[in-house]
Parts: C-alpha cells; sequence; structure tokens
C-alpha cells in the first residue's frame, strides 16, 4: 500500500460521531471502487457522498492521496473534495498543486475558498487555457460575484483577448445571471472609453449580452453604439440578449429587415414578454421562404400574439406545406383560442399528415383545458427545434412500378449533357468552392433544352437549364433527385437528409422569358430517396420519414399498398385550403 494512503487511514483511524461507519473504514474502501479507466462509477459515487457527509472532518483524510501513484485514486480524491464543505486557504495550496498536476475535478473546491488567492489562480487557469462546458468554468460560476469582475479584466488590457477566452467568459457569466454584476462596470469602461483595442471592444460588448438582464446599466451606452457602422450588429446582439425593454426594438426592426429564423427563436424565448414584436412577426407569415413562415408561425404561440388568431386559422389549410399546420396548430393551442375549436377538430380528423393531426389534438385538449403544453426545456433551443414532435412513424419503403414519362431522359443520354458546377466543402479558412464537371443523374427534356440536375449530399446539389444554343444556367441551388411532368407541371424533387437535417421540397419548374424559374410548391415529410410517376400519373416520393402520392392538383396523401396499386381509396375531405 502507497505510503499516502497509509497516512489517509491512520489519521481516518477514529470513529466519527454522528456516522455509523468511521472514515477509517470509508478511506479503506476506495481502492475497490475506483475505476482504472478514471471513471467514477455508481459504488464510487455513493462512497463519495458517504465520506462528505463526515464534512470537513474528512478533509485532512483526503488530501494526501494526491500524492498517491494511483490516477484513479487521486481523482476520487478530487471528485469527493469537488463538492465538500469546509475547505479554506489553509488548504489553498495542496489543491493547487493537485491541479497542476493534472486533477481535473479540483476547480470547483478551490471556488468555494472563495479567497482573492483561490479566485485569483482560477482566472489565471482560463486567460492560460481557454475553455468550455469544463470543471473550469463550473468553479468560476460557484465563485459568483467574486469572480466577475477578475474575468473582465482582460477586455481592457493592451493586448486583444483570444476568441476562446471570451466565448468561456460569456458562458460562465450566463450562468452567473446576477452574479456576474460586477462585471459590467469594468466591461462599460472597455466599451465607452475610447482607448481599448477595437477587438476588445466588441469582445466587450458581447460580453454585457452574455451578462444579460442584470447589465441593464450599460442599456443607453449600447443604444448610442448602434450609429456606429462596425459595431451596430454586435451591439444588436448585446441588446437582444439583455431583456425586452432593449431588445423589442431591435427585434422589431431585424425582423422587418433581415429576418432570420434563430431571430424568431430568440424572441419566441421571451414568451409573453416578447409580445411587442407580434405584428413584425405576423406579417412573416407572408414571407417567400417556407422555413420563416414556419418559424413566424411558432413564434406567434409562444409570444402570446392573440391579435394573430385568425391568421394561423387561416393557415391550418396551408396545402403548400404541411408543417405550417402543426406550426399554427400548436400555437392556437398555446392562445387557447376557443374559436379555433371547429377548424381544430377538422384538421385532426382529415389532414394527411400524423404529425398535424396529433397537433390538433393536443391543441384542442388544451384549449378545453384537460393538458398543458410542458414547461420548457432548459435550453430553449431545443424545445423550439423540436422536430421530433413532427415525426412520422416510419413504415416500411413501399417500392412500386413507376413509368417513365415519355420526356424523361434515360441514364445513357447523361454523359452528353455534363455541365460545370462546385462541390462546397469546409476547410480551416472557411468554405470552399471546387469547380467540377458533373455528369446529371437525371434529366427531362423541354422544348428548349434540358433539365438536369444532381446531388452530392452535403458537398451540394443543383438543378440546371442547358438550352439547345446557350450555356448552361443553375435555376435551383439544392440537392436535386428527380425532376418529373407531372400533370402540366414541372416538378423538381429535392431534399437531403444528414447528421440532424432531414428536409425534402417539391418544386414547380415555370417557364419565363425563355428560361426557367424555380417555385416551392409542396413541402415533402423528409429528403426523398427515390421518386416517379405511377401508372394514373401521380407523382410517388418515397421519403426519410413516409412515403406519399401527389396528384397534378398538388394533394399530398400517405401512399398505402391500397392507394399506389389501383385500388385508391376515396380521399377524405380536406381542409380549408390555401393556395
Amino acid at each position: 500500500m502507497n505510503a499516502a494512503l497509509i497516512v489517509a487511514l491512520a489519521l481516518a483511524s477514529a470513529p466519527v460521531l454522528g456516522g455509523s461507519t468511521s472514515l477509517q473504514q470509508l478511506v479503506e474502501r476506495i481502492p475497490e471502487v475506483v475505476d482504472d479507466s478514471g471513471g467514477i462509477g455508481t459504488d464510487a459515487q455513493e462512497l463519495a457522498s458517504r465520506i462528505q457527509a463526515h464534512g470537513a472532518a474528512a478533509i485532512p483524510y483526503l488530501l494526501p492521496l494526491f500524492r498517491e501513484e494511483s490516477e484513479p485514486i487521486r481523482d476520487f480524491a478530487g471528485y469527493v473534495l469537488r463538492d465538500l464543505e469546509g475547505l479554506t486557504e489553509d488548504h489553498l495550496d495542496a489543491l493547487i498543486q493537485a491541479r497542476l498536476h493534472g486533477d481535473g475535478w479540483i476547480p470547483p473546491a478551490i471556488a468555494r475558498i472563495g479567497t482573492p488567492r483561490a479566485i485569483a489562480f482560477l482566472v489565471e487557469e482560463l486567460k492560460e487555457e481557454p475553455q468550455t462546458q469544463s470543471q473550469l468554468t463550473h468553479a468560476l460560476v460557484i465563485a459568483g460575484r467574486k469572480a466577475a469582475a477578475l474575468l473582465a479584466e482582460p477586455f481592457g488590457a493592451a493586448a486583444p483577448v483570444h476568441n476562446l477566452y471570451a466565448s468561456a467568459v460569456c458562458e460562465v457569466f450566463h450562468e452567473m445571471g446576477p452574479n456576474s454584476g460586477p462585471a459590467v462596470a469594468p466591461l462599460l469602461r472597455v466599451v465607452t472609453g475610447g482607448e481599448s483595442l477595437p477587438e476588445n471592444q466588441a469582445h466587450a460588448i458581447q460580453m454585457l449580452g452574455c451578462i444579460g438582464p442584470s447589465a441593464a446599466a450599460a442599456v443607453p451606452a449600447l443604444q448610442a453604439l448602434r450609429k456606429n457602422a462596425p459595431l451596430r450588429k454586435t451591439v444588436d446582439g448585446a441588446l437582444i440578449r439583455m431583456g425586452p425593454a432593449a431588445a423589442i426594438p431591435v427585434f422589431v426592426e431585424h425582423l422587418r429587415t433581415k429576418p432570420t429564423v434563430y431571430l424568431l427563436r430568440d424572441l419566441a424565448e421571451l414568451r409573453e414578454r416578447g409580445k411587442g414584436a407580434g405584428s413584425a412577426v405576423l406579417a412573416l407569415l407572408k414571407h417567400e421562404d417556407p422555413q420563416m413562415r414556419f418559424a413566424a408561425a411558432r413564434t406567434l404561440g409562444y409570444i402570446q400574439f392573440t391579435a394573430a388568431t385568425d391568421a394561423l386559422i387561416t393557415m391550418l389549410g396551408d396545402v403548400r406545406d404541411w408543417r405550417m399546420a402543426f406550426a399554427t396548430a400548436e400555437s392556437l393551442g398555446r392562445l387557447r383560442a376557443t374559436r379555433a375549436l371547429a377548424p381544430l377538430k377538422a384538421v385532426a380528423t382529415k389532414h394527411w399528415a400524423p404529425p398535424v393531426r396529433e397537433a390538433a389534438r393536443k391543441a384542442t385538449k388544451v384549449i378545453n383545458g384537460k393538458e398543458t403544453y410542458p414547461a420548457g426545456n432548459p435550453n430553449f433551443a431545443f424545445e423550439y427545434f423540436a422536430d421530433d414532435r413532427m415525426r412520422f412513424e416510419q413504415q416500411a419503403s413501399l417500392e412500386p412500378a413507376l413509368v417513365a414519362a415519355p420526356d424523361e431522359l434515360p441514364e445513357a443520354s447523361f454523359e452528353p449533357l455534363t455541365y460545370e458546377t462546385e462541390v462546397r466543402s469546409v476547410g480551416v479558412d472557411g468554405e470552399r468552392r471546387t469547380p467540377i464537371n458533373q455528369a446529371p443523374q437525371f434529366g427531362l427534356r423541354v422544348s428548349n433544352g434540358h433539365l438536369v440536375g444532381a446531388s452530392r449530399g452535403e458537398w451540394g446539389g443543383e438543378l440546371m437549364h442547358i438550352p439547345t444554343d446557350a450555356a448552361a444556367k443553375k435555376i435551383l441551388d439544392a440537392n436535386a433527385t428527380g425532376i418529373h411532368k407531372v400533370g402540366e407541371h414541372i416538378v423538381a424533387v429535392t431534399g437531403l437528409s444528414h447528421i440532424v437535417t432531414n428536409d425534402g421540397m417539391l418544386y414547380r419548374i415555370v417557364p419565363r422569358d425563355g428560361a426557367y424559374v424555380a417555385e416551392p410548391w409542396r413541402v415533402l415529410p423528409g429528403a426523398p430517396r427515390r421518386s416517379g410517376l405511377l401508372s394514373d400519373g401521380r407523382l410517388f416520393v418515397s421519403c426519410l420519414g413516409a412515403d406519399v402520392v401527389i396528384t397534378p392538383e398538388g394533394d399530398m396523401r400517405l401512399a398505402t399498398p391500397e392507394n399506389i396499386s389501383g385500388t385508391q381509396e376515396q380521399a377524405p375531405p380536406a381542409p380549408p385550403r390555401r393556395k
């Protein structure tokens, strides 16, 4: 047995009042429960809790373990001390030495000591080795107000602050909440002093945003800085994080000029406090981007903008995008819109998409006071982008016999129609675009040439028009997987499944002034895997989510063995349609 452990056992030889097991017996068990892999298993956690129950009396028996040869034993000692009360300045040197020798659990123990030297050590370590989501950043959150001003000091220095340090401090300030208040004054001096490095000034503005509502004293100075064009985007980002009074005017301006889905998410996180931007969100229900319309519909419910009720009821019948019916049903439920009950009942029984029917049923129960929506995920982004609620129950993929329209090109025709395009990738210097020659993966003969395209997955894809007597022109920058003549429409099938992405879209390809343009037509339930025409002229698309059939008029239904085999059932009445 190592000498350090012998010392610890000797110190722990006497029973401790208030515990049925002596410290000696508990310390003797340490070699039995530590995990050679470095993890803290269930037995080790239980033993740690029992040792911690002895309070400060356990400290003299744990500190010698940092001299153990066994790394798992040293780690265990740090794990126990991490949450142990009673540490003082007298223990700091031993803890610092343990940390310098690589103990990952020690920072919170140092933070609990709370003396100026303890806090300065932690801040200095973060400066030397910036990191996020670690024991060190957790320790600084524990230190709270004692660490806040020290963390802000580097932004006023003559040397530029590293981006990683700024990211780490932002995380700490955000988790500190009101305890980050002592950092506001030094950061504000950096922002307004006129002598700071430009990059540090920008970082200091960001840090004020990370502090959030507790930095309200900085709002007037930041609003004045909006006149500074190079800083305006950074300033607006900070103001948005400082609470409704500062944020709503910024939200409204950006939603009316350069809206983004992430801006809508941030507004939705304010919930009812974001109601002041409701009119700007309502206008986005008519935006050309389907993702923007969907996010706007979802946000209106979160911010409790009841003036949107009639518009949301109308959007229940939007046949272009089944996700709109899902989002509007959910928002109507959040708004407790009693006059939406009848339309929601129709959607709950007649809509082709099961997730939409379920959302309408849920909304009805919420309006009637029989259910509620979850209180909310601490990480709001996970709640807001909860696509799992829109997931279809994947059935075995159908494989109907598909017919080739007369103008669809056989594979043998692809090579002569090779076109120039670019492969997108990401390197250390950002996005890269590499020129390539792409052989089409599908094609359609049109009156003035050919429509062809390809999908390269995460590396991009496109739909091209290759005129008979002119250079090829890109119609659509998207992962295109097929093109078909559906009734009188030319329809391109697009979409991508990659990591968390699973999107699909049908576009109508419309002739215009001797060329072609792509217009969003119908949203698919996922990325397309196979597409083609059934014998009756309907379009069949097998998606990563569900298989669907679409009529030339645009009516979409789930594909079933019955409705693709010639024994199609009578389609149920659709909810009110919006062209």
